[in-house]
């Protein structure tokens, strides 16, 4: 098929072709919906295959399950780890070769609004912090943010805004 090494590097090179728009796209899509929030970093690989998004420790796997939920399939949280065990559940490794690039925008976008909603679901790290991580959230929201949240989240809120009667919403 290749024939010879120079067969390989054009065909090499007609790969790249093809999938490099949607390696574009990921990063595209990924630094305008995350970029400021402080949830999620990724790579920007000049060759390969993956992405490797890591997020807000201890969420990966929501961010997967969340995906799912909306339809859009990801490899496992830590399937780049010893036996796909992330010892931080933090990884997602991104594929994003096979669809369109079409495809691969409308999954990315889904996919960075679950980083975000996994990021103030539930950190538990301290009421401050948790307040603090909603409240940058809230802050980068152009216009009316309705925040929901029961018990602890309610709290959360509470703390957020500084005002109780806020919280009835």
């Amino acid at each position: 098929f290749f024939g010879d090494a120079d067969g390989v590097r054009r065909h090499m090179v007609e790969h790249r072709r093809i999938i490099a728009p949607k390696f574009d796209e990921v990063d595209r899509v990924l630094t305008e919906k995350l970029e400021g929030y402080d949830v999620a970093t990724w790579n920007r690989p000049a060759g390969g295959y993956f992405v490797n998004l890591d997020v807000v420790d201890g969420t990966a796997s929501r961010v997967v399950t969340l995906a799912k939920e909306a339809g859009v399939a990801l490899t496992p949280a830590g399937a780049s780890f010893p036996r796909g065990e992330d010892p931080r559940d933090r990884n997602i490794r991104l594929a994003p070769t096979m669809p369109p690039v079409a495809e691969v925008t409308e999954a990315m976008e889904i996919v960075a609004t679950c980083v975000l909603l996994a990021a103030v679901e539930n950190p538990l790290t301290s009421l401050a912090d948790d307040a603090e991580r909603t409240r940058k959230m809230v802050a980068q929201v152009d216009g009316p943010v309705l925040l929901v949240g029961h018990s602890y989240g309610g709290a959360v809120i509470t703390e957020r805004i500084g005002s109780r009667a806020a919280t009835w919403c």
